[in-house]
Parts: structure tokens; C-alpha cells; sequence
């Protein structure tokens, strides 16, 4: 316990409602930082900021908790209730795939909130509290995704759009990108309130940029990774 108060503590550093940026290192462990200066130089281009927009899970006990949290960045009131809320959220988290999760519902299970009976004690508990809040925030961004993902119905497709999360395009996989994203805006098209014009231009855009002797590979890769971007938009329209 007193580790991950530790942890908590460090994680309360973070305003729970400022800008937020996430980037990659190369084992594909995700960072969160609150000033995009903190970013390294090397993924300053694939950084990208964080949606402070509340995504709800649509389970009452949980979204009205995580409100207050947020209203109170320390919330020292229905302790009982946020752990209740805490132990519901995990559940949500790792029935959509993420297993490392199993660590906090373990954790939770462990809890005698009983023995929390000073005040001093409430508090404390209540800021490590806040800071698994704070976890499950950044964690829910990436669930979220999961649990509203909308098929486009090809496999291929949405193998592409998934990957895109994980990695953005390069050099190397560019060719096999460009014909799944000519696959995917024609089907797009076939979507009755697609945006008929800009799909059309965006492909023949594309097409102008790759079908030439020498394509700028460079623009090209950046081209395709908006495309992927502007398509999902597209996509859950």
C-alpha cells in the first residue's frame, strides 16, 4: 500500500483538467505529460494532445464519482463509495483487454476501508484514491477507443486503424497503407451521409501524390497518416 501511495502522491502533481500530451517510446509504453516541452525532440512529431473531454463509461455510480474527482482533484467525501466506483471502473478496463489491470482489482480487493477511521487517515486515503482516479483517467482514453470502436466491416481495415494507434506510418509500410486506404474511401463513399466531396478529392489527391516517378515520401507519409485520421473521423460519422 504505501508504494502505491507513493505513486499516487507523484501522479496528484498532474491538474486533472489541464492540457494533456501522450507520446510512445520505443517499447510502445505510453507517457502522459502536461507541457509538450517535456516531450522528447525525437516524438515531438507523433505526440498528440490528450481529449480533456469527459468520456463517460455510462455506469452511473462511476461517472458521477469521477466528476467529483475531477471537480476535486481530492475528493474527501464518500470514500466507501469511491472505492465501490474504483473496483466497478477496473472491471470495465480489463474486460476490454487490458489484463495489467488485474494489479489494481487486486489491490482493491485488499482494502479494509474500516480501518480508515481518523481523520487524518480518511485523507490520506483519499489522495491515494485520487490518484488511482487520475490512472484510470489516462487509462480510459485508450479504452474508451476500444469499447466504441465501429467496424467498417473489412477486417483489413480496421486491422489498419488499429495499427495507426500503435504506430504511425513510415517508409516502409506506406504502400501496403495507401492501397487500404483507397479500399476503405471507396467503400466510405458508399456511406449515404459520407462527405461525398471530400472523399472523392482526398483519393485523388493521394493518387497525384503516388502515382509519379519520384514521389516525396516524406509528404507522402504525412499525407497518409491525416487521411487515416480525417477517414476515422469518416467512419463514425
Amino acid at each position: 500500500m504505501r508504494k502505491l501511495f507513493v505513486v499516487s502522491i507523484l501522479l496528484l502533481a498532474f491538474p486533472l483538467l489541464a492540457k494533456m500530451y501522450q507520446y510512445k517510446d520505443s517499447n510502445g509504453t505510453i507517457y502522459f505529460v502536461d507541457d509538450i516541452s517535456k516531450v522528447p525532440d525525437n516524438k515531438i512529431d507523433f505526440a498528440t494532445a490528450v481529449n480533456s473531454k469527459f468520456l463517460p463509461t455510462k455506469i452511473e455510480e462511476i461517472d458521477k464519482i469521477r466528476r467529483l474527482v475531477l471537480k476535486n482533484r481530492v475528493y474527501y467525501k464518500e470514500l466507501e463509495n469511491q472505492l465501490f466506483a474504483l473496483k466497478a471502473w477496473v472491471q470495465l478496463i480489463i474486460n476490454s483487454g487490458n489484463s495489467s489491470f488485474k494489479t489494481y482489482q487486486e489491490n482493491f480487493n485488499n482494502i479494509d476501508i474500516e480501518t480508515y477511521n481518523t481523520k487524518k487517515k480518511q485523507i490520506a486515503f483519499a489522495k491515494q484514491l485520487s490518484g488511482y482516479f487520475k490512472i484510470f483517467e489516462n487509462e480510459w482514453l485508450n479504452t474508451y477507443e476500444v469499447l466504441n470502436f465501429i467496424s467498417s466491416g473489412t477486417p483489413e481495415i480496421d486491422t489498419l486503424r488499429k495499427n495507426f494507434k500503435k504506430s504511425p506510418t513510415t517508409p516502409q509500410n506506406i504502400e501496403e497503407r495507401i492501397g487500404l486506404i483507397e479500399k476503405w474511401g471507396n467503400e466510405l463513399i458508399l456511406k449515404k451521409d459520407s462527405d461525398q466531396k471530400f472523399l472523392k478529392e482526398s483519393l485523388k489527391e493521394l493518387n497525384e501524390r503516388y502515382d509519379i516517378p519520384n514521389p516525396e515520401i516524406p509528404e507522402l507519409v504525412k499525407y497518409v497518416d491525416k487521411l487515416i485520421r480525417e477517414y476515422e473521423k469518416e467512419q463514425n460519422r
